[in-house]
């Protein structure tokens, strides 16, 4: 049984005298080359005995075995990556992972909706883009402002209804920085 060299085949049909001429002369291209080149593939396929063109088969095999190997451990790190991504920014918003990949996206909403505000609360910062309320209403504390834009209407009449009132009152003390 004929061993294939590891090393890649030269199947060219000229010889080596006429292959040294071929690269010392300058390269055209053309149809003629193409045909030849396919000529010269079933040459070869004609040239290769069945014992060969099972090892060719089984190399072609195992390349592409490694190839999907080299895949498959590529998605699994990409996969753990994202597992660690997503348990960081649970944790981030007070989650398990478990927890937070169990809720359904209303569910999700709602709790990083509760966990924004509970963030605005407690820092009085800007947490992404919702900006906290530093007004409020002494009697209805749903209406609320937060000292940006034009002033709403509930304190307009609030200040007009309460000449002695200053818009100081009604600054919400805990997410005051100062």
């Amino acid at each position: 049984m004929p061993k294939i060299p590891s090393e890649p085949m030269n199947f060219s049909p000229t010889s080596s005298a006429e292959t040294s001429s071929a690269e010392t002369s300058s390269a055209e291209t053309s149809s003629a080359e193409t045909s030849s080149a396919e000529t010269s593939s079933a040459a070869i396929a004609k040239s290769l005995t069945l014992e060969q063109i099972r090892e060719l088969g089984h190399r072609v095999q195992e390349a592409q075995v490694q190839k999907i190997n080299e895949h498959i451990l590529d998605l699994k790190t990409a996969y753990a990556a994202a597992v660690r991504d997503l348990r960081r920014a649970f944790e981030g918003i007070g989650l398990s992972f478990e927890d937070g990949m169990s809720m359904k996206q209303p569910q999700f909403m709602a709790h990083l909706h509760d966990y924004v505000s509970h963030q605005h609360e407690h820092t009085g910062r800007i947490v992404n883009g919702i900006v906290p309320k530093k007004y409020q209403h002494p009697t209805n504390p749903t209406l609320a402002w937060a000292g940006r834009g034009l002033k709403p209407r509930w304190l307009i009449e609030y200040l007009e209804e309460n000449p002695e009132a200053s818009i100081d009152d009604l600054r919400i003390r805990d997410t005051d920085p100062h």
